[in-house]
């Protein structure tokens, strides 16, 4: 319907057209639920042209179609370029708040948007200010609620800064994010929607760093039973469970659970999104860590090395996830005796993580 929109509009206004562009954004829409990232680019881009054109570039409707290109590259990377389209979103929406064209939630979204962004390439300080810009901005709008503190969206974004407090070390703070938000959407949408079983999973995910590996599976186990029920055996978020589910088995010493595991994470990540995508990556570094363990150091090693691949598209190479991978090469080339191939990996480990995290790190 919308190609035979787009055919008559085009022929009867125009291609530079605003209607048009409308029926752009559309097609573009469905292609991005299709998971047709490329055609979804396209449609995106062909209708910031006509925008920028037609009503100049610091328009709200350019900083809507850079908030969907950046939800794009955020799913696809590189997130480089996610977080840059995002910035410029922020700043056209900030200029047209003045005129009342944008509303502030409008920006709430980019802000939590970007932060997100921020959060995959390790920058959980910056990301940290964004969730609470866009959380304050939502506390806000939705003062007049009864529930305002039980608001999905404001539920969401504390979520998120939980987990960039997670992945900073902030065990406290993610705990009472962690906290209110499974209380919020356990009163919400009840204890069996995929939604809490989001939080569940990053509880487990603390438990696990603290050490605490059994209650971990226990919770992780739990995550797996509600994933599977709403979303399907084969979701990517399963897999992205398994991965974390292989993890712990392995430091309990359940060898032949991780194996299994960390084989299904990968078969269903290869599955639903793809070898060129991140999840992937983690589902592979999953299983190298395994082979390498196991002394099959060959297969590792050419595991460790696609997954380094997929990683720097996706996070670049100054990205503390690079390094770790880049590390694991380095602990594979010594245990096979190929020092200087080790100590190779070990100095780019090290140069990465004084850039990233300084000499303290």
């Amino acid at each position: 319907s919308y190609r035979q929109a787009l055919s008559l509009r085009v022929e009867k206004c125009g291609v530079e057209d605003l209607s048009v562009a409308s029926t752009l954004v559309r097609v573009g829409d469905v292609y991005f639920l299709e998971g047709n990232y490329d055609r979804a680019l396209r449609s995106y881009t062909e209708v910031l042209n006509i925008w920028k054109k037609r009503m100049g570039s610091m328009d709200p409707a350019v900083a809507s179609i850079l908030h969907k290109i950046g939800l794009l590259y955020y799913r696809v990377g590189p997130y480089h370029r996610a977080k840059s389209v995002l910035k410029q979103a922020i700043k056209i929406k900030k200029d047209c708040l003045a005129d009342k064209e944008v509303t502030r939630i409008d920006i709430a979204s980019t802000y939590h948007l970007l932060g997100a962004v921020l959060t995959a390439m390790g920058l959980c300080d910056n990301a940290i200010k964004c969730f609470k810009t866009a959380l304050r901005i939502r506390v806000k709008a939705f003062a007049e609620s009864e529930s305002s503190a039980r608001h999905l969206s404001i539920l969401t974004t504390k979520l998120a800064m939980g987990e960039a407090h997670r992945l900073m070390g902030n065990a406290d703070e993610a705990m009472e994010c962690f906290r209110d938000v499974c209380e919020g959407r356990s009163r919400r949408l009840g204890f069996g929607h995929e939604s809490t079983a989001e939080v569940m999973k990053c509880n487990a995910l603390l438990l696990a760093e603290s050490g605490n590996h059994a209650a971990a599976v226990n919770l992780l186990l739990k995550v797996l039973e509600i994933q599977k029920s709403r979303l399907g055996a084969d979701s990517a978020l399963v897999a992205e469970t398994l991965t974390h589910l292989a993890g712990s088995y392995f430091k309990l010493r359940r060898a032949d659970e991780a194996d299994e595991v960390a084989q299904q994470s990968l078969q269903i990540s290869a599955s639903a999104v793809g070898k060129d995508h991140i999840v992937y990556a983690n589902s592979l570094k999953g299983v190298a860590d395994l082979q390498q363990a196991r002394g099959e150091l060959g297969d590792a090693l050419e595991a460790y090395e696609e997954v380094l691949l997929i990683k720097a598209k996706w996070i670049g190479n100054s990205h503390l996830e690079y390094a770790e991978v880049l590390n694991q090469i380095g602990n594979t080339r010594f245990k096979s005796d190929a020092f200087d191939g080790a100590t190779l990996a070990f100095k780019e480990v090290s140069e990465s993580c004084h850039l990233k995290g300084g000499d303290d790190h």
